[in-house]
């Protein structure tokens, strides 16, 4: 009992006598030699943001990374064309609820309809969208940056080429 009272009392002296100084470390840090994308990057160019539209225009980006920049570019290509793609099916599927919801009992909410609009946006052919391009080396390898975009006309005279219903056509302008 009696190394344990003096256990106790040494463990208690130790921690109270001993510096209450945060310790810090002044050694600055070797600042990194890569740059973040986010720089590395062209300014129009946003690694967060793959599709989005406006009321003129759908546009889909794409970064891509290639031994050569021939293949960079095609495989880039191919993803923001995929990304525009996407966001029209977007708009599309938005207009189409939107229609659902208001009208009730109508054709926009049937699977023909759904399955129909799904084809035709996946069979739309986008080859004229404007294709803005960016490549940048780092370490010898090609970086490519695509933004593919189509304008919202250009859209809607496609899918009513392809689409019967008037009144679909009609809310998408």
């Amino acid at each position: 009992m009696k190394y344990f009272f003096v256990l106790v009392i040494s463990a208690i002296l130790f921690t109270h006598c001993a510096s209450t100084e945060t310790v810090s470390n002044n050694e600055e840090s070797p600042e990194s030699t890569e740059e973040p994308e986010e720089q590395f990057a062209p300014e129009w160019f946003d690694s967060n943001v793959e599709s989005n539209s406006d009321s003129l225009s759908f546009s889909g980006y794409s970064h891509s990374v290639a031994d050569n920049e021939d293949r960079a570019r095609q495989q880039a290509e191919r993803i923001a064309i995929s990304n525009l793609r996407f966001e029209i099916d977007r708009y599309a599927e938005k207009v189409r609820r939107e229609l659902e919801e208001e009208e009730g009992t109508n054709p926009f909410g049937t699977p023909e309809f759904i399955m129909n609009l799904r084809n035709v946006i996946q069979e739309l052919d986008l080859s004229d969208a404007n294709i803005k391009s960016e490549v940048k080396e780092k370490d010898g390898i090609p970086h490519l940056f695509i933004h593919a975009e189509l304008s919202r006309s250009a859209v809607v005279d496609k899918l009513s080429a392809e689409m019967s219903n008037t009144s679909f056509i009609e809310v998408l302008n």
